[in-house]
């Protein structure tokens, strides 16, 4: 005789996940601008074949559904940046082992044809080096004729700040990414990446996703998220500044992609660079949830406090062969 009991399904308040964030794709060999450094095709092929033996994929969105029928553990893709090698390398990948990735793109080079500071800093490492980069900076900064005062990233609660690097490597990271004023930073940046390049605008149509595409992944089954409008780190600017950041790129959004509030990955993700502002601004606005770069396994609570979900950096879970890290893996399953 057959039960009448039916086993329920994990819910929210049971589920675990690994997110695993990535940026580049790109084949080593043709990648169009030096110091982009990414992971290959060939690494993500292998990488999804070994997830796929230990999980069902979920999307974000899925994820963060209470009514969505997933099993207790799953893994889920993102890319983080909008980066047009995604649709070039990545998508095709992500496609062939039916793995729905979430992109998720600032707007400011949608809407202004200017790169992201973060990108400027990439491109330029890459060109020049970093002596090169550093001292060429250093003087345009020294020039400067308007007062500035430095930030402090221990004010926002962040530490450990580039462990690897040697000392004044570290100190002009630090003032790049944590400490300059944005306007500062941002001024000195364009103006070098158009010494080096020529006009940011012709780099903008070749590196990131335009509208366009965007629409066409869309369609497609990609999921679209907010990286907010110019990825700036949220903690560093007043609650109006954090409206604008996370309006913008909703608006933008919504009128371009018909895309309705969706999930932000907070720029850089590192604990430190959201605010109580950010969330309270998120769940006043209507956001899904906020993702971050914690590094770590993604817990029921993590759910349903929504502002807080963690990711693991590609690097975090496979090693130099593209296995799993052991450790990662038993913790997920184990739960604890």
């Amino acid at each position: 005789m057959l039960s009448s009991v039916k086993t329920a399904l994990p819910t929210i308040a049971d589920r675990y996940a690994v997110i695993i964030n990535y940026h580049y794709c790109h084949p080593r060999d043709t990648a169009e601008f030096a110091g982009l450094k990414g992971i290959t095709p060939d690494d993500l092929d292998q990488q999804l074949q070994v997830l796929s033996r230990e999980f069902q994929f979920a999307s974000v969105t899925d994820l963060l559904n209470p009514d969505a029928q997933l099993p207790q553990s799953v893994a889920v893709i993102t890319f983080d940046d909008g980066l047009k090698d995604f649709s070039t390398y990545a998508a095709p990948i992500l496609k062939r082992w039916n793995v729905s990735a979430t992109v998720y793109c600032s707007t400011a080079p949608l809407m202004h044809d200017s790169l992201l500071d973060v990108h400027r800093i990439h491109l330029l490492q890459g060109k020049l080096g970093v002596p090169e980069f550093q001292q060429r900076f250093e003087t345009l900064l020294h020039d400067w004729n308007e007062a500035y005062e430095l930030d402090d990233p221990a004010r926002l609660g962040i530490a450990g700040l580039y462990p690897y690097d040697d000392g004044p490597t570290r100190k002009f990271k630090m003032l790049l990414n944590y400490q300059l004023p944005s306007s500062v930073c941002q001024s000195i940046l364009h103006q070098l990446v158009e010494q080096v390049f020529g006009p940011e605008h012709d780099i903008v149509a070749r590196l990131y996703l335009s509208v366009d595409e965007l629409r066409q992944l869309k369609n497609e089954g990609v999921g679209i998220g907010s990286h907010t409008h110019t990825h700036s780190i949220l903690s560093r600017l007043d609650a109006q500044q954090q409206r604008y950041e996370l309006i913008t790129a909703a608006n933008f959004f919504r009128d371009q992609l018909d895309l309705p509030l969706t999930h932000v990955a907070y720029p850089y993700g590192r604990v430190g660079t959201w605010n109580n502002d950010t969330k309270r601004l998120m769940q006043e606005l209507g956001y899904q949830g906020g993702l971050t770069m914690a590094r770590r396994i993604v817990r029921p609570q993590d759910l349903n406090a929504r502002w807080e979900i963690p990711r693991f950096d590609v690097q975090d879970i496979f090693d130099a062969n593209n296995d799993l890290q052991a450790e990662v893996i038993e913790v997920l399953f184990s739960g604890d």
